[in-house]
């Protein structure tokens, strides 16, 4: 049958100019993946060019059961076209070696002060936010020892390290830059109950360059629409927790161990007047000044063993307190210790009963 319907093919007289695009077009609706046989060398890039493979394989089925009347059907397509000429269609192939477009929602919230948790595995992050995402892979391994292994790798570079913490490794990304400009990547290093010390770097020239280390753990760190963000941590007045405003800041080389554009800045954030309620015993005599000024009457105070309690910090510098008489009065401290006629002396050397002194 198809030697027939070829011998039709001969008997079509088209112009020269529409003949070799018609006949072209003609068989393959007819040879469908025979095509091939009859291309030379010149025409299989327009074979190539023309996007009809999803078609081949059912023209062919339906080959077995086309009909001479079929045939005549195509060869007056074929005159027709020969009537009214084949519009020649340039195609071009387009080859693109782009990173993909970054269309995560969650960049928008980064800059408005969300935090994005990395996954296990490979995560794709625009880290400087030019329109492209970089690939972050992640991974802990097993391990049967409280301490588990961990990787982070970007590119070429590797951090690599072990982390005391059940769920392996928890690293977060966010924007806390106030100029908005890149993305920071976060993850506890150490827990340590709940001494926890959070590692932050930020992207800069291919590269994760460290720009820090805070006191919390990285799952309670939730940035301002600025970027900053507030942790507690050890250190407050005579061994309270204390609250402190973190800021990434230009490093403009003030801190000798960041190499990068920018730093860690911890700003303390002590109120003026706030409740510091514990039972005390003296563990020596004790003078208290009758108000806050070192140059006034230190007539009262606490004798060895007295007990008592502290009531307020007042400015971070003085604290009030009450002994069982009920006298009550003032003591000069620093942020942890006393000031005692001028000397500084360990809280757990003045009183015991105050948060760090046990």
């Amino acid at each position: 049958m198809e030697r027939r319907i070829m011998q039709m093919l001969d008997k079509v007289e088209v112009p020269q100019e529409t003949s070799r695009r018609a006949e072209e077009l003609l068989m393959r609706e007819l040879l469908g993946e025979g095509l091939e046989e009859h291309l030379n060398e010149g025409e299989e890039e327009m074979h190539t060019s023309i996007s009809l493979e999803h078609r081949r394989e059912n023209k062919m089925k339906r080959f077995i059961g086309t009909s001479v009347a079929a045939a005549a059907g195509l060869a007056i397509m074929v005159g027709t076209t020969m009537h009214t000429g084949v519009k020649r269609e340039k195609h071009t192939t387009v080859v693109t070696t782009q990173k993909p477009v970054v269309t995560n929602e969650f960049l928008e919230d980064l800059k408005g002060g969300k935090v994005y948790e990395l996954k296990e595995g490979t995560n794709y992050i625009d880290l400087d936010l030019d329109g492209t995402k970089e690939a972050i892979y992640v991974e802990t391994k097993s391990s049967e020892f409280s301490h588990k292994p961990y990787t982070i790798k970007l590119g070429e570079q590797v951090i690599k390290g072990e982390v005391d913490h059940e769920e392996g490794i928890q690293v977060r990304a966010a924007v806390l830059t106030k100029e908005k400009d890149s993305v920071q990547i976060m993850f506890t290093s150490e827990y340590g109950s709940d001494d926890c010390k959070t590692q932050i770097y930020n992207y800069e020239n291919g590269a994760l360059v460290k720009v820090g280390t805070v006191a919390e753990n990285v799952e309670l760190i939730n940035p301002k629409s600025d970027g900053s963000f507030r942790i507690n941590q050890p250190g407050g007045p005579l061994g309270e927790w204390k609250t402190s405003l973190v800021e990434l800041v230009e490093n403009e080389n003030s801190d000798v161990e960041v190499s990068g554009r920018y730093r860690i800045e911890e700003k303390d954030q002590f109120q003026e007047e706030h409740p510091f309620e514990y039972q005390i015993r003296a563990l020596q005599n004790v003078k208290m000044y009758a108000s806050m000024d070192r140059n006034s009457k230190q007539k009262i105070g606490f004798a060895k063993g007295q007990s008592g309690k502290t009531l307020k910090v007042i400015n971070n510098r003085w604290l009030y307190v009450e002994n069982s008489k009920g006298q009550r009065g003032y003591l000069e401290i620093t942020p942890t210790d006393f000031l005692i006629d001028g000397k500084v002396v360990n809280g757990w050397d003045v009183f015991e009963g105050l948060p760090y002194a046990g």
